[in-house]
């Protein structure tokens, strides 16, 4: 670290040199010579200088946001601004941070990780067995960056557009050998020292979210669900969704007048914080449902929810603009989730998708009511209306055939027609009518299942250039531990 006495020195041997320069000298050369020391001393003190002064005003961050998008490999971030690029929405806020790099995400036991031990690395600093919440490779129990925090003085929130229990959010909280132990973990949540938790409800194996949120009253926590939405007060809070049946939010494409966002989340965790906690706080906030889209291959859906995510990065930038000297922001994934690629196609067209695979597959359900089989021509009109097929969305001969074989199958034949993916089952003609859209849009995800390709990180903030040197998703929290002062 550079420091006034080491700046004094070479300004002292500049002194020295001037007074040399300015002497009456017979030999030209010796002159030339010191005129030239003269000026690389200059040089170098004002170097120096500049880099005391980058020194002494990072200061340590008082605001840390730690933003997670489930499943956001780099391709789902640059597919999305490509869309967005292409309606005129201009680009993705956070690609263009100033400190921008990528991480590997391994697990401890395996070279593809699954949400629970990528959230694991990301909370505290180690790799663990897939499966594993909160726990080192010897099952024994680990600190994450909300106990460091709190330890420190400051308040501490997760928010999660899934369960608040579930893999990412309980990772910062929670303790289990597995990721679905529900229970257990929703015990760790009213049993921790949360400020703020929120998510779309407390998902549970046996006893339910409406048991766990009375447990959490009597823990102390003011719980806002339903209609109730979150109000300014003091203490720690839960927020659930309008619909705590759903173990997730909606997803941005099937969002409804007064269905809950993860933006309304990010906004109230960020209110809640600051007027609770003087002395700064941590927060994380998940994307959960980018990963859901692209279990179900949908980029659609996949493209909403990232651009759905960066309005909850937008709030933290806002705050970020009031508070630019003590406030660190940090984006990154647990994973890659489809294989995506960028292929070419037409970016634009994405914006023709209304629904996701989810709803598109309800429509087609809806169809066959009271016994009645659709005819083709309805089905394909549907298909018009939902993803712009054909009206807007060229589709050619073959590619026809094989969604009309698919139609067959499924309405005329009798033949199994669902495919399910880890969080959803699909009618298959949704699921090849929604990958069409895709293709042509240039975004193809090849497979339903994790990848081990590394993901994005973008850090924005008070002492952001301390991230350069990550390159393991632990390197990541150990640094934020580090540049925020929780010990």
């Amino acid at each position: 670290m550079t420091d006034f006495a080491t700046v004094r020195e070479y300004f002292d041997d500049w002194l020295e040199i001037a007074k040399f320069a300015s002497a009456p000298l017979t030999d030209v050369r010796n002159k030339r010579r010191l005129f030239y020391m003269k000026k690389f001393n200059i040089l170098l003190v004002a170097v120096l200088l500049a880099a005391f002064s980058s020194t002494a005003v990072a200061k340590t961050p008082k605001y840390v946001f730690f933003l997670i998008g489930d499943g956001m490999g780099i391709n789902q971030a640059a597919s999305a601004e490509l869309y967005m690029r292409s309606v005129g929405m201009g680009d993705l806020n956070f690609r263009h941070f100033p400190y921008v790099g990528f991480v590997s995400t391994s697990p401890s036991n395996d070279r593809v990780t699954d949400s629970a031990a990528g959230g694991t690395a990301l909370a505290t600093g180690f790799k663990t067995y897939n499966g594993a919440i909160g726990l080192k490779p010897d099952s024994t129990d680990v600190e994450s960056l909300v106990d460091k925090a709190v330890r420190a003085g400051r308040a501490a929130g997760v928010v999660s557009s899934d369960a608040v229990n579930l893999a990412t959010p309980a990772s910062f909280y929670g303790h289990a050998f597995g990721r679905n132990d529900l229970d257990d973990i929703a015990g760790d949540l009213v049993n921790s020292k949360l400020c703020f938790a929120a998510g779309a409800s407390i998902s549970s194996n046996e006893l339910g979210n409406d048991y766990w949120v009375e447990q959490a009253r009597q823990k102390g926590f003011r719980v806002f669900e339903g209609n109730d939405r979150y109000a300014p007060c003091k203490g720690p809070v839960i927020y659930l969704s309008n619909n705590t049946e759903r173990n997730d939010l909606p997803y941005a494409l099937d969002r409804k007048e007064g269905d809950t966002s993860l933006e309304d989340f990010t906004s109230a965790a960020i209110e809640h914080l600051y007027k609770n906690s003087p002395k700064g706080f941590f927060l994380m906030v998940e994307g959960a449902l980018i990963d859901h889209a692209c279990h179900s291959r949908d980029a659609g859906a996949m493209v909403n929810e990232v651009i759905d995510f960066s309005k909850s990065v937008d709030c933290v930038l806002r705050f970020y603009d009031r508070h630019p000297d003590e406030t660190l922001i940090v984006v990154t994934a647990d994973h890659e989730t489809g294989y995506t690629l960028i292929t070419r196609g037409a970016a634009e067209y994405i914006g023709y998708q209304k629904c996701s695979v989810n709803e598109l597959t309800a429509g087609l359900v809806e169809m066959t009511e009271g016994g009645r089989i659709p005819g083709w021509p309805e089905v394909k009109q549907l298909l018009a209306d939902k993803l712009g097929l054909w009206d807007k969305v060229p589709v050619s001969k073959k590619e026809e055939k094989i969604l009309t074989q698919l139609y067959k199958e499924s309405f005329l034949d009798g033949s199994s027609d669902v495919q399910k993916d880890l969080y959803n089952s699909n009618k298959k003609l949704a699921v090849e009518a929604v990958l069409l859209l895709g293709s042509k849009a240039g975004i193809t995800l090849f497979s339903g299942s994790h990848s081990g390709t590394p993901v994005g990180l973008y850090v924005k903030g008070s002492r952001a250039s301390e991230f350069s040197v990550c390159r393991e998703n632990i390197d990541i929290p150990r640094i934020v531990a580090k540049v925020a002062g929780y010990k």
